[in-house]
């Protein structure tokens, strides 16, 4: 794998997240329903507003893709850190009893 300046641009890199695919289709979806809102609002077949109901969803879609996307990634990433700070306090609680265990061990000469 290269270390290029775009690599994270790179497919693999970008759907790495199991969301990605879930905030495309929220931007998607949303881009096109405000777009169908915009034209239909106007009843008014004229390719201008066509072309400015169309700027207005991809927009739209774009902005609320990222939003959910922003909003899938902090979840995820509050997750994992829960997960890891609990790996951590289980770590540190067996080695703390393991330590307890040995001094109680060594300063009685208990047998196990």
């Amino acid at each position: 794998m290269s270390k290029d300046k775009f690599d994270y641009l790179n497919p693999s890199q970008i759907y790495r997240f199991p969301f990605t695919t879930t905030s495309i289709q929220w931007g998607i979806t949303t881009g096109a329903l405000l777009a169908c809102h915009k034209y239909s609002r106007t009843r008014n077949p004229h390719p201008g507003i066509l072309k400015e109901a169309m700027f207005t969803g991809v927009q739209s879609g774009i902005i609320a893709g990222a939003a959910s996307w922003a909003y899938y990634m902090f979840q995820f990433t509050k997750q994992t850190h829960v997960i890891q700070r609990q790996m951590q306090m289980r770590e540190e609680q067996s080695r703390k009893a393991e330590y307890i265990r040995t001094y109680f061990k060594d300063k009685y000469q208990l047998q196990e």
